[in-house]
């Protein structure tokens, strides 16, 4: 009887265990595309030209990508930059203006994306570039910053922007929020995760019963 009914306990245990295998995984399923996220901005001091009355200010651009396809792909460029950035800039002072400045050498260049998944690109140095006075810092405004691809991509583009905010004592840096459901664990590594915890859980329930039939056979004995 008692060998019985341990039979039925741990038969009933495994089929819990085994349940997860029977549950789909639950994946987000987001608009399918290639994504860019400017995750930091660094503004470093401005550096000014007196005699043509220019001002320069570098900005330091760490970039994420994210594609939303299985299988890697190719983007290629007639020159050797991905992105090409681009600022719209709303100014306290209309008489102001402002372009994005960057090099490049005229190579084509051939960039593979990652399938599934989300890496940081090398960190991109552009500069913003004043036809004015030397400022000290950037001129008061809201400053929208986003990505664009150098070249047309296999599949939908997406870029987050970024935004600056400059008033008279602060600069603020904020980023379009992404959906961070993007980042989903793979079902093969759910599959295994799983695997690893009825393993463990099966050996946990296995060494448990062995203690307590050893318990009782010892009690047993000493009757």
């Amino acid at each position: 009887m008692l060998h019985t009914t341990r039979t039925r306990i741990l038969s009933f245990f495994i089929l819990i265990l085994m349940m997860p295998f029977s549950i789909p995984s639950v994946q987000s399923n987001p608009e399918e595309g290639l994504y860019s996220h400017i995750s930091e901005i660094t503004i470093s001091s401005p550096v000014c030209n007196s005699r043509y009355n220019l001002t320069y200010f570098n900005l330091d651009l760490l970039i994420e990508l994210y594609s939303t396809l299985n299988d890697p792909f190719v983007i290629s460029t007639p020159d050797s930059i991905l992105f090409i950035p681009k600022v719209n800039v709303s100014f306290v002072d209309e008489t102001n203006t402002v372009i994005f400045l960057y090099d490049w050498e005229s190579t084509p260049a051939n960039y593979l994306i990652p399938p599934n998944t989300s890496y940081y690109a090398r960190q991109y140095t552009f500069a913003f570039h004043f036809d004015s006075v030397c400022f000290l810092r950037l001129p008061e405004g809201n400053y929208t910053v986003w990505l664009e691809l150098a070249s047309i991509s296999p599949i939908p583009y997406h870029p987050f922007s970024s935004f600056i905010y400059v008033n008279e004592t602060n600069i603020v840096i904020s980023h379009e929020p992404y959906n961070n459901t993007f980042f989903t664990i793979p079902e093969y590594f759910q599959s295994f995760t799983y695997f690893g915890i009825l393993q463990v859980s099966l050996i946990l329930i296995v060494l448990l019963f062995y203690k307590r039939r050893k318990n009782y056979s010892k009690h047993d004995y000493k009757l």
